[in-house]
């Protein structure tokens, strides 16, 4: 495996939800992080489902909910992505239990994440499913830890 080059493609891949984030923001008159972080879901679960086996059995080694109860792999994209769908497109009045959700997700995958580098277990992250390998390392935290700030800034 070539890191740099993993590590470039993940680069490039938020650079351009970043992009289409602001630009469906701009069309749908949302606030920036609202669309970014919307697309932002619904492309990581996206790619989760290109590589879903796989994506199940690396999420299932760190995670603890998945580790519990298996059906929380199997869902977790699926969460995601309307999670994602539900921050561009629901209304405003519901808005406030979408990101709590999203917070709840975000922050119970950020503890695994760092129980699982304070463990120093070698797992690779499940993110990004079988189109970006990378090791589950300080990138698959901040990915988490975006998650549960963008939630925290939109929710307050």
């Amino acid at each position: 495996m070539n890191a740099r080059l993993e590590y470039t493609k993940f680069f490039l891949l938020i650079l351009l939800i970043i992009f289409f984030g602001s630009v469906v923001s701009n069309l749908l008159e949302l606030e920036l992080l609202q669309g970014v972080m919307g697309v932002f879901m619904i492309t990581f679960g996206c790619i989760k489902l290109l590589g879903y086996s796989a994506f199940i059995n690396s999420f299932r080694k760190y995670d603890f909910v998945s580790k519990r109860f298996v059906s929380y792999a199997f869902t977790f994209p699926f969460v995601e992505i309307i999670l994602g769908l539900s921050m561009i497109l629901i209304s405003t009045s519901l808005m406030n239990i979408v990101l709590s959700l999203a917070l709840i997700v975000s922050l119970e995958l950020s503890i695994s994440i760092i129980y699982s580098l304070y463990i120093k277990q070698e797992v690779q992250c499940a993110c990004l499913g079988n189109i970006i390998k990378l090791p589950l390392s300080k990138v698959s935290l901040f990915e988490a830890l975006f998650g549960v700030a963008v939630a925290v800034i939109l929710l307050t």
